[in-house]
């Protein structure tokens, strides 16, 4: 009896022990789950801080934030060839009044059909710095100008962007999308210019 009496208490320790071990790993399931939830939530919070860099806008504005970018990208590069730039320089602003024309040429009708108005002119902003432009010369103004097209390129890359994903124009999305990897190239290019990056 006594044997008998060993064996049960032993099988209820037992029994209690297994009893006990559910807890520890209901404990370190729930600690995971908040831990792979709490990571979620921190990726969809860097994921819609990313969206937010670029600003919302509609298509009529989007169309018309891009005729404008490219008169004032086309108004400093026509500066610049007039201020006699050479090298890398001058291929590029060459470069930006001829594409920059066949885009806008292609945003036209497009917009045209929409019963959008686009400018045919430079914003106040860039008027404005074309005048400050226009009194420097040499390697400061190359400096100058290579520095605007990165930053001008940056925030139009962003812009088109934000129109391919938050779109509701099919026709406006479509011209965002064909043109884009030409903007992209242009800001990997101006990045390149002598004194984009601060040093000449």
């Amino acid at each position: 009896m006594k044997l008998s009496f060993s064996a049960v208490l032993g099988a209820g320790v037992l029994l209690a022990a297994t009893a006990c071990n559910p807890t520890t790993d209901t404990t370190t399931t729930t600690t995971t789950d908040t831990t792979a939830m709490n990571d979620g939530m921190a990726n969809d919070t860097m994921m819609n801080a990313d969206n937010a860099a670029a600003p919302m806008m509609s298509d009529a504005d989007f169309m018309k934030m891009v005729a404008t970018g490219g008169h004032n990208e086309m108004g400093l590069s026509k500066l610049a060839m007039d201020k006699g730039v050479s090298g890398a320089t001058k291929d590029f602003a060459s470069m930006m009044v001829t594409d920059h024309t066949k885009a806008g040429n292609e945003l036209e009708p497009i917009a045209k059909s929409k019963n959008v108005m686009l400018s045919t002119e430079m914003d106040a902003e860039h008027m404005a710095l074309k005048a400050e432009m226009e009194k420097l010369s040499g390697d400061q103004f190359a400096q100058k100008y290579a520095q605007q097209m990165v930053t001008d390129h940056q925030k139009t890359v962003d812009a088109f962007q934000s129109e391919i994903q938050n779109g509701t124009d099919a026709d406006v999305k479509a011209f965002a999308t064909k043109v884009l990897p030409t903007i992209q190239e242009h800001l990997e290019m101006a990045k390149k210019l002598p004194g984009a990056m601060g040093n000449m």
